[in-house]
């Protein structure tokens, strides 16, 4: 029952997580383009971000969270479509039964 529970959070979080992730992306290209446009060569992100001071850390830190979210997102997807699937079954003769539709 417990694992249910959990189960249930994580998909309730996950839009949420994917429209950041997605909005933050769409971001930092639509960001670059304009500066590319601009000056013709694209910005240093890491220079930019050290020139804010401490808090460049702040921001690493929430990007690195970000990214092992969806590293770990993924990985359940793939762990949970994985045992979701049915295996084909075999027969006595190694021959595997195929169902129809």
């Amino acid at each position: 029952m417990g694992n249910n529970n959990v189960q249930q959070k994580f998909k309730q979080i996950s839009p949420l997580l994917g429209a950041t992730l997605a909005i933050w992306f769409v971001a930092n290209l639509a960001s670059q383009l304009v500066f590319i446009s601009i000056h013709g060569n694209p910005y240093d992100g890491l220079a930019m971000l050290m020139s804010l001071g401490p808090i460049y850390i702040a921001i690493l830190l929430a990007e690195a969270i970000l990214w092992v979210w969806v590293l770990f997102y993924l990985a359940y997807k793939t762990y949970s479509h994985i045992l979701s699937s049915d295996p084909p079954e075999i027969t006595g003769t190694g021959q595997m039964v195929t169902k129809s539709t």
